[in-house]
């Protein structure tokens, strides 16, 4: 676990930086007696941050939204993930299958979704 001297100083920011971000709640430290300490999860979330508002020019209004919106998007591909794992471990037959069926299911293949696209 990383302490928020050298959280902040691997982040090129100063600890205050740290301690908003954390008030915000835009990171989420486990904490101790000694303090909050920081993970490298949270170090890459941090840097993140510092692009978004950096270099990006994110707001801190907007910022919650964004990283909700990230943060959906880095489960919705974790679930890909497992899924694809999950379906490589069916038997030929039923992944050819499926696989079938979910390009049928999707609009942008050229499938019907069951739902009618504007």
């Amino acid at each position: 676990m990383i302490r928020i001297m050298e959280f902040a100083a691997r982040c090129g920011v100063a600890a205050g930086d740290v301690d908003i971000w954390v008030e915000r709640r835009w990171l989420l430290p486990l904490r101790d007696e000694t303090g909050p300490s920081f993970s490298e999860t949270d170090l890459a979330r941090a840097r993140l941050i510092v692009e978004l508002e950096r270099d990006l020019g994110i707001d801190p209004e907007a910022m919650p939204v964004v990283l909700s919106l990230l943060d959906q998007v880095h489960g919705l591909r974790r679930r890909m993930r497992l899924l694809t794992e999950a379906l490589m471990e069916l038997p030929e037959p039923h992944r050819t299958a499926l696989c079938r069926r979910l390009l049928e299911a999707d609009p942008d293949n050229g499938g019907d979704s069951g739902g009618d696209r504007a």
